[in-house]
């Protein structure tokens, strides 16, 4: 794991460039203390460094930037290759002789003897790289199937820059903070930007799954062309299933086998471990494939409504792992938040940022590399908004869209607070939190035509308050993939989307960024290639069965560990920032907002902040989600714009 950046340009002084280049991995020191190195090639206008966080193969015969053997490619890269003792074999045999036990050296080995794009369909891991070609004078940017690794880039005035991170960007001469607004606005609604985008105007996160490539022309370097080596939906569509428990057991191999690779490492390994179904079988795999006894780590809160830590000790117990717990005070939290804009240089307003951070730093002490469960939710159907488009597509069959709008703004003239008296009739038992906002929320998207607005509708925060923009900026499916897609089950359509959207640019972009500031490696087995494959090719009745969300992930994990260990109500990665906006965060967050509101104007309702913070003050609503988008950009600004 590592950090790297660099352009390409016929128009900058050699000594400015070095000086730039430093100045780049000094941004990314956290993404690789162990070593950097600056490769800097004037004649053919490209530089590159690289920040190395050391995890195979620690000597300096790993270092990056690499250029292979012959001379002609040099590639700057971050992530791992899991499978790199497999494709180091095939190469050997063609009598090629390498360096280094590293697996930089096999993947640029490997692309200079059979290119760029069989190189990409052969390799297994989580990657993001430039790659430059002395011979055609061309550069390469390469980002892994699932977006596990970040990838920014630059084209402006006929030059290019890139890195992992926008910090080392912005140490470009001339760099333009001019703010992207569709991207502003995508962010306060959504909580993320996705790919395609970015906070800033002139510069781009590239797509997961894509290669870019730049070429020099009389204009100077452009972008020549842009193309997909892999999309996440199922080829050949589903599979019929003939046989339930051969499906459970084919999981089971094909998820041991990514564990087992992504054990592959020179430094101490362990595991986040919250107590769930995802986080708990990977563990349990890791247990199973290993000869040492596994460390494994969690957060717990002193609020019992919030604290999975208690269901993580009893997996790690019946496991049998050194686990370790942080338990979370308001001191803690405090000290996280300003650092926050240095972790996510682009905003980014995912609460569970800050336990993720700290379970990272608690991690760091003893590993240098943690396995996590992300990803299980998206891949075989973990989230209720799965169950929610199921039982609406139904309704939707049989009820126009017209009659549907009309019903739906009919009951929208009941306000929020008039459902929260309706909802009282409820058993507590039975009662949905904030069951106002949320009926809200699910009566403007019983009006969407389709289930991508439908999403979209979901997703958006501020929905439940009005605003509901026609365009997310979201990642759609290729239009050459469209009738694939519309053949899948609402909840597949779900589960694609989330793939290609809320999963890359929010889950993984927050774990990348919270665990790279600790210097931490985190690996995510579930996007083994082959698993993802798998589970996307499932078909729906083995995700979602009686109701129930990963069922097949069940099954499997009730090999391992007894049922009643897991068998309860999701969670999710959650903290009480609701309450510590009337505590301890209350001055901060309205010190912020009275400073910053005028910023939004043209994006948001500006007056609606004022209405939203005095509701979640008098207790009326629960506008954590809503109000910490909205500070996290503020916090974003301080740091970036002022």
């Amino acid at each position: 794991m590592c950090g790297f950046a660099g352009f390409v340009t016929n128009r900058l002084d050699v000594n400015l460039g070095l000086r730039i280049l430093n100045d780049m991995g000094r941004s990314l020191y956290h993404r690789g203390p162990d070593h950097v190195e600056v490769f800097h090639e004037p004649e053919y206008g490209i530089g590159m460094v690289h920040t190395r966080l050391s995890i195979l193969d620690l000597s300096n015969a790993g270092s990056q930037p690499m250029l292979s053997h012959n001379g002609r490619y040099v590639v700057s890269y971050n992530g791992e290759i899991y499978n790199y003792k497999e494709l180091k074999a095939e190469l050997t045999a063609l009598h090629i002789v390498f360096n280094s036990g590293s697996d930089t050296e096999v993947l640029v080995e490997y692309i200079a003897q059979f290119g760029l794009s069989e190189t990409l369909s052969k390799i297994r891991g989580m990657f993001a790289f430039s790659l430059f070609d002395f011979n055609t004078s061309s550069l390469s940017l390469v980002r892994d199937r699932a977006g596990e690794k970040p990838l920014y880039y630059s084209c402006k005035d006929g030059q290019i820059v890139f890195g992992s991170e926008l910090k080392p960007l912005m140490k470009w001469t001339g760099f333009d903070k001019t703010l992207d607004k569709k991207a502003l606005t995508q962010f306060i609604l959504h909580g993320f930007i996705s790919s395609g985008h970015s906070i800033f105007k002139d510069v781009t996160k590239q797509r997961p799954g894509t290669i870019i490539e730049f070429k020099l022309s009389s204009q100077g370097w452009t972008k020549a062309q842009e193309s997909t080596y892999w999309n996440c939906l199922p080829v050949g569509g589903k599979f019929t299933v003939k046989n339930r428990q051969k499906c459970i057991d084919d999981l089971d191999d094909l998820l041991s086998s990514a564990v087992q690779e992504q054990l592959v490492a020179d430094v101490p390994v362990g595991a986040f471990l919250s107590g769930g179904i995802d986080s708990s079988l990977i563990v349990s795999m890791m247990n199973r494939a290993s000869s040492s006894k596994i460390n494994t780590f969690s957060i717990g809160f002193e609020d019992k409504e919030y604290n999975e830590a208690e269901h993580a000790k009893a997996v790690a117990d019946h496991i049998g792992t050194s686990h370790e717990t942080l338990y979370v005070d308001d001191k803690s939290i405090m000290e996280v938040i300003p650092q926050l804009p240095k972790i996510y240089d682009e905003p980014m307003a995912d609460m569970s940022q800050l336990p993720t951070y700290l379970v990272s730093q608690l991690a760091r002490k003893q590993v240098t590399v943690a396995l996590t469960g992300d990803a299980g939710d998206e891949i075989f159907g973990g989230y209720n908004r799965y169950l929610w488009t199921e039982k609406m597509t139904k309704v939707n069959n049989y009820v126009p869209v017209p009659v549907r709008t009309f019903i739906s703004r009919l009951l929208l003239t009941l306000s929020p607070a008039a459902y929260d008296i309706v909802g009282r009739l409820i058993p507590q038992k039975y009662r949905p939190s904030e069951i106002g906002l949320k009926s809200h929320k699910a009566l403007r998207s019983f009006s969407a035509h389709d289930n991508v607005t439908m999403y979209e509708l979901i997703l958006n925060q501020f929905s439940a308050l009005g605003m509901t923009e026609s365009s997310s900026g979201f990642s759609r499916v290729p239009a050459d993939q469209v009738n694939a897609f519309k053949i899948l089950s609402p909840s597949d359509q779900f589960m694609i989307l989330d793939f290609m959207n809320y999963m890359t640019d929010g889950v993984l972009c927050k774990v990348d960024r919270a665990a790279m500031a600790n210097s931490l490696e985190t690996r995510v087995p579930f996007l083994d290639k082959r698993v993802i494959e798998f589970g996307m090719s499932l078909p729906s009745e083995l995700k979602i069965y009686n109701g129930q969300s990963k069922w097949i992930l069940r099954k499997v994990l009730e090999k391992y560990i007894p049922k009643e260990l897991f068998d309860r109500p999701k969670m999710g990665f959650a903290v009480p920032m609701g309450k510590w906006l009337r505590g301890p965060l209350k001055d901060w967050s309205f010190a912020m907002l009275e400073k910053h509101k005028y910023r939004l104007e043209g994006v948001i309702d500006v007056k609606m902040l004022d209405d939203i913070w005095s509701q979640h003050q008098k207790g009326k609503h629960n506008f954590q989600t809503q109000i910490w988008s909205v500070l996290t950009f503020f916090n974003w600004c301080e740091e970036y714009l002022d």
